[in-house]
């Protein structure tokens, strides 16, 4: 063999050994040893500091490489194989640390070109803003130092204190947990964002609709990838 031949197979032998220990990695949100949260967050750069306040996280991921998995109108060209290796990036922890996981369908003909209006985006703001105001009122009433501003940032005790469940709310709410295997994570975040959908209808007591539609809000726990 020759040098040349030599220096060529240790090449592709080192380019192998790389891909292998790259593949290997897990990505850094994998690391975190607690849920991204709504913390302030600081961005160094050469010459500057920028404190990020209420900053929050957004994931978006396809449902399989090719991107037509379930499509209504397209094939999907991936293998099984293919799927599984693409999806299993995503740990499942880190997926149950996600609050709200929707799937966002492709849209019809006529649903592009439709004319009716939606709720305009100075509607929805005079709603959130009566929420967060009922948040404000709520939690500045409390009497412990460690208040939390918003729903997001309640802990335990304050979920038992604040999250009041109507009687069926609390039955549909028990069957989730039983027939979904839903982990304590899971079942308190559902009781999150319940707590917020009755703050926007300006409901104190969380009724069996707004435990529905946090449960709706939870896909990757109602169905497999």
């Amino acid at each position: 063999m020759s040098s040349a031949q030599r220096l060529g197979l240790e090449r592709q032998s080192n380019i192998q050994d790389r891909r292998r220990r790259h593949q290997g990695r897990r990505p850094l949100l994998h690391t975190r040893s607690s849920r991204p949260r709504l913390n302030p967050m600081l961005a160094s750069g050469c010459h500057s500091r920028t404190r990020f306040q209420g900053f929050g996280y957004c994931f978006v991921n396809n449902p399989c490489p090719c991107g037509f998995r379930g499509h209504p109108r397209r094939d999907c060209q991936c293998s099984t194989q293919q799927i599984e290796r693409y999806l299993s990036k995503i740990s499942g922890p880190l997926l149950d640390r996600i609050d709200i996981q929707i799937e966002v369908a492709a849209l019809s003909f006529d649903e592009l070109t439709s004319q009716t209006k939606g709720t305009s985006s100075g509607e929805m703001r005079t709603v959130v803003e009566v929420a967060r105001e009922i948040q404000r009122d709520r939690f500045g009433q409390a009497q412990d130092q460690q208040t939390a501003p918003m729903n997001a940032q309640m802990n335990a005790l304050q979920l038992r204190k604040y999250c009041e469940l109507h009687p069926t709310a609390r039955n549909l709410l028990r069957a989730a947990v039983n027939q979904l295997g839903l982990s304590a994570r899971a079942y308190d975040k559902i009781l999150r964002v319940a707590r917020t959908i009755a703050d926007l209808a300006g409901i104190s007591c969380i009724q069996t609709e707004h435990v529905s539609e946090a449960i709706q809000y939870r896909i990757l726990d109602r169905q497999p990838w």
